[in-house]
């Protein structure tokens, strides 16, 4: 007889909420073996026990192979450290990034063994979108976990972002994570977005970054020249939008799918909103006239 599934929410900052049908053991017994745990490790996780990596791959933990686990409502920053010393955690969820050659997670799909196999989620749609097939031998398939990973000297593997968080633009990628990571530190750690978004006539998707400005005290016209040193060209955002606070995710990602349909038209963004002149080397207001200008191909970027 098959094993029940679990009831799981896959979730991330690109797409919709995703329903699994994976059976529980599997996933649970993926991470214990991939990550070499131990009975007496102690997980520390602050991610919501609705969610897959929450449940199977924290709680799962202590409930099929014995492990202690440190739940906490909601991550702090300045407490995090303290708490791992605290509790003398072993394992913490889902933090850290580093830079580094990247390469998309795959995991071999066969179906006969249990620990390979890919039930999908509950929408087929959903499913068909996450394997590959005919990747390294005709008829072979693989699951697409849409996790970017970088490997550092030692062979050790890092997160690095979410497959497809990239544009073209000038001929080149974007990488939106390294965008956000320069933009932040030079606002004080400001949650920032960044996305790609369609200029009628021009090829390719020009930056925007969404930045959370709750008092309304940023002031961006000088922000290009500080991006100058730290970003190329084609990598500097063209359009800027001010609101006052980010959306974010059950698992604390911070939501673009929203921001990026929106796009920069001021009659349908309420917030403050800027874009780039070229030969100012500045960001200005975006107003209508500006943005009608756009649209007919009379400005430059």
């Amino acid at each position: 007889m098959r094993p029940a599934g679990l009831s799981a929410v896959s979730l991330g900052s690109l797409g919709l909420l995703r329903l699994l049908g994976a059976p529980y053991y599997r996933i649970a017994a993926f991470g214990y073996f991939a990550f070499r745990m131990r009975p007496d490790d102690v997980i520390y996780t602050c991610l919501p026990l609705y969610h897959s990596a929450g449940n199977i791959m924290g709680v799962g933990q202590c409930l099929l192979h014995g492990l202690t686990v440190v739940i906490r409502p909601k991550f702090s920053a300045s407490r995090f450290w303290d708490d791992c010393v605290k509790h003398r955690c072993t394992f913490p969820m889902d933090f850290g990034m580093v830079p580094g050659e990247p390469g998309l997670l795959v995991g071999r799909i066969d179906q006969r063994d249990p620990l390979r196999r890919f039930d999908g989620y509950v929408s087929a749609g959903a499913t068909r979108s996450k394997i590959a097939r005919d990747v390294l031998a005709r008829g072979d398939q693989a699951y697409l976990s849409g996790d970017v990973l970088v490997m550092d000297d030692l062979g050790y593997l890092y997160f690095r972002e979410r497959g497809g968080d990239s544009f073209r633009w000038r001929g080149e990628n974007v990488s939106c994570s390294e965008v956000e990571a320069a933009l932040s530190r030079l606002l004080g750690q400001a949650d920032v977005v960044v996305y790609g978004v369609e200029i009628p006539g021009v090829e390719g998707r020009a930056g925007m970054a969404a930045i959370a400005d709750p008092h309304s005290q940023l002031e961006p016209s000088g922000l290009y020249q500080a991006l100058v040193p730290v970003l190329p060209p084609y990598a500097r955002p063209v359009f800027i939008r001010l609101l006052p606070q980010l959306d974010t995710t059950g698992t604390f990602k911070l939501q673009k799918t929203r921001l990026r349909g929106q796009g920069w038209d001021p009659r349908v963004v309420p917030d403050r909103l800027f874009v780039l002149d070229p030969q100012r080397g500045r960001y200005v207001p975006l107003d209508g006239d500006r943005c009608a200008q756009i649209c007919a191909g009379k400005s430059r970027f």
